[in-house]
């Protein structure tokens, strides 16, 4: 043993040795700046790491059979007495203390740097997007022959950004609010500012029979820099593989971490059912009679070709579901439906976060079980954290519990990611005037008002919003933009009201009642509770009850604060779900 140190010794492998690592530091320091300053992949670091990883034992091997000699490497003798080292020790000793010297000066010039940034980032920057985190996938652009191929720029565009919602450092805008800029001739500065984005991704899509061109760019919005650019020219079979690659392009150029387990991001069917899932939730997005008819239709093909598709009876359950509330179908067996299809969605795929959420929904909203709604919802947020729709659906759960803080919280979450969505801003418009901060809600009316103007949801909560203000003929003005007879006098029978103008309140009143009391006994029962008319009121919460008719967040809904010190309101809270002990314990 004593022989082979010596003889290690001898030959300069430990000094080799030494020089090795040192130089391996010294340009592993260079390259992390290098890469850091240009934004470029981590797979250059992992490349050198293994490189030099493999080559140091294979560099010892070439230092125990040779040595410089001068200016060349030569064969190194066995022979003790061989002639003396032309590398001598000092020489070597110098070149390892500069290199190490070298190597330290970039190390703390990277540390002090990178303390620097920490600092910068801890202090508060009201409207900057955090590096590297945030990004927007606009409209893929349809440039087929075909007009009609508009379904599958606009399906894709959607998947695309549903993978993308799985890349856990990633906040990716909704839908609602990429979509909202479609066709607009904005720069892409002025897209990320308006979005809030540091990146966006845009592209087309070209369809000819059965082959695909997809052609995508990833743009730092600030700088209008192109990060990374692709062109794929593949068979319409490879539309996943296509979505799956753009995905780790992305990350890979954000140097972001992929995925998070127990998300299954690809969820792949045949190129015919695809296309027709596709088809259907492009009509699914008119939001309409026509839409949702021609969507069960697309759905319908999708799911004889393929019936374990979740993604198809979960978006089968939301068209049921829809045709319900709007009354193009009996509100039980709508429901009934929708529950049977989501159930189907969640047997195939129990990680599926948009089938939880949906079945959270129905939970709330139809069978009044809270405890099981939190419990998806939560289930949901876990799998996809960053999902604006499933914030802002667990904001509803939390005003229908009476929790407005949390509820007002959550729907401020979802905008950060959804700011051009009007459905957010009506949210929140209901939660701040439940929460008697009136002049809030006319404001978040307004801004949702400004994204769509004429929006009817918006105006009316915006008009009973100001009914509390004491500003009937307001609510009475403002109302009149909506064609929608309802609304009209929901309003009408109130705002009359507090005008004293009792014919033209009882008018709106009996007209409400003879049209829409099989559908609307709630609002009903809320014109009678405003008008102190305690048995009317109750009586016909009562009959939404029975009748399983949608109810408004009880607990908190000024409409009914004439009925709170009633005994009967402690029953309706019961009846509903929502008593001080059935919630007591419920987490949202």
């Amino acid at each position: 043993m004593a022989s082979l140190f010596a003889e290690l010794i001898r030959r300069n492998v430990f000094r080799a040795a030494a020089l090795y690592l040192a130089v391996t530091w010294l340009i592993l320091q260079v390259a992390d700046l290098v890469v850091d300053a240009f934004d470029a992949s981590s797979v250059i670091m992992r490349v050198l790491i293994v490189a030099f990883t493999v080559g140091f034992p294979v560099f010892l091997l070439l230092s125990w059979f040779y040595e410089f000699r001068g200016a060349r490497l030569v064969k190194d003798s066995d022979d003790a007495s061989a002639a003396p080292r032309r590398w001598s020790a000092r020489a070597a000793n110098a070149t390892i203390a500069i290199l190490v010297i070298l190597g330290a000066g970039i190390f703390f010039y990277s540390q002090s740097r990178t303390a620097t940034e920490t600092v910068s980032a801890e202090t508060p920057q009201p409207a900057a997007p955090a590096a590297a985190s945030t990004i927007a996938i606009l409209p893929l652009t349809n440039i087929s022959k075909d007009p009609a191929d508009e379904y599958l720029a606009d399906g894709l565009t959607e998947e695309l950004l549903n993978v993308l919602t799985s890349v856990p450092q990633l906040r990716v805008t909704a839908r609602a609010s990429s979509f909202a800029l479609k066709g607009t001739d904005m720069d892409v500065r002025t897209i990320g500012e308006r979005l809030g984005v540091e990146h966006l991704i845009e592209g087309s899509v070209r369809k000819d029979a059965d082959q695909l061109r997809v052609s995508v760019q990833l743009v730092n919005a600030s700088s209008c820099h192109t990060l990374w650019s692709s062109t794929y020219d593949r068979e319409l079979t490879d539309i996943f593989e296509i979505q799956k690659d753009i995905a780790e392009r992305v990350s890979g150029t954000l140097q972001l971490s992929l995925f998070s387990d127990p998300v299954p991001i690809i969820r792949r069917t045949s190129p015919d059912a695809y296309s027709a899932y596709l088809r259907a939730l492009y009509h699914y997005r008119n939001r309409s009679r026509d839409g949702y008819a021609a969507a069960i239709t697309e759905l319908e093909t999708a799911l004889e070709l393929d019936d374990q598709y979740a993604p198809a009876w979960s978006l089968l359950s939301s068209v049921h579901q829809n045709q319900a509330i709007i009354g193009e179908v009996d509100y039980v067996e709508g429901h009934e439906a929708a529950r049977v299809s989501i159930e189907r969605a969640l047997a195939i795929d129990s990680n599926y976060a948009y089938a939880i959420s949906s079945r959270a929904w129905l939970a709330m909203s139809y069978e009044r079980d809270f405890g099981l709604a939190a419990r998806y919802f939560r289930r949901a947020l876990e799998l996809a954290p960053n999902e604006p729709a499933i914030l802002g659906n667990l904001g509803v759960l939390a005003r229908l519990l009476g929790r407005l803080d949390r509820a007002i919280e959550l729907t401020n979450q979802s905008i950060t990611l959804n700011p051009l969505a009007p459905s957010a801003f009506i949210n929140l418009t209901d939660q701040l005037y439940q929460a008697r901060r009136y002049t809030d809600a006319i404001d978040a009316a307004s801004r949702a008002l400004q994204i769509t103007p004429g929006n009817p949801n918006a105006i009316v909560n915006l008009s009973v919003t100001r009914i509390f203000m004491e500003d009937p003929e307001g609510a009475l003005q403002s109302i009149a933009a909506v064609e929608i007879p309802f609304y009209g006098l929901f309003v009408g029978a109130m705002a009359h009201f507090d005008l004293g103008d009792l014919p033209s309140a009882d008018a709106a009143l009996a007209t409400l009642i003879e049209e829409y009391g099989d559908q609307r006994a709630t609002y009903i029962a809320a014109i009678y509770a405003y008008r102190g008319n305690k048995d009317d009121a109750f009586g016909w919460l009562q009959r939404a009850i029975d009748e399983r008719q949608r109810t408004l967040a009880m607990r908190t809904e000024p409409l009914f604060e004439n009925l709170r010190d009633d005994p009967r309101w402690q029953l309706v809270l019961t009846q509903l779900g929502l008593s001080d002990q059935q919630i007591a314990n419920l987490e949202i």
